[in-house]
């Protein structure tokens, strides 16, 4: 549990030390950064981030488990790429520079976590082996539900 805090601290204190570089390049005062890094992240953000950099990184190991084929090769590089994307995305629009930019970076993990539901269903269909299912249902559930969120936190943002 305390592994969990210290790692959402370093994340954060990251987070605040990227972010007020930029905002500095940008010409902003110290007391602007200073309340942008304050009030940018709450605990939903924070849980969201850990729930895509999770996906993420389980899906590698996952991908690792399987017997390799040549043939099979794309469709995994595929949704190694787009299922690590969902987070890098998420992450990115912490930063954004505008609601815009916000709102388009999230839309970009939405459209991440909807290709790797695709590559997922495809790499199901490839290793049809019983022992694999169940892990292929779980991750597909699991980018189901972020492109769920992503959808949420894009119409709540455009607002």
């Amino acid at each position: 549990m305390d592994d969990i805090k210290c790692e959402k601290c370093l994340i954060a204190i990251c987070f605040i030390f990227i972010s007020s570089i930029f905002l500095l390049a940008l010409g902003k005062s110290s007391l602007e950064i200073l309340i942008f890094n304050l009030f940018k992240m709450n605990e939903k953000t924070t849980r969201l981030l850990e729930r895509t950099f999770r996906f993420g990184v389980d899906v590698l190991k996952f991908l690792g488990t399987l017997p390799y084929n040549f043939i099979f090769k794309v469709p995994m590089l595929q949704l190694s790429r787009c299922s690590t994307s969902i987070d890098a995305n998420y992450e990115e629009a912490q930063g954004a520079v505008s609601k815009r930019d916000f709102i388009h970076k999230t839309g970009i993990s939405y459209r991440e976590a909807r290709e790797s539901v695709y590559w997922l269903r495809t790499l199901s269909e490839l290793y049809q082996d019983e022992k694999y299912q169940a892990d292929f249902e779980r991750f597909k559930a699991e980018a189901i539900e972020l492109k769920k969120i992503f959808t949420s936190i894009k119409i709540s943002s455009s607002k």
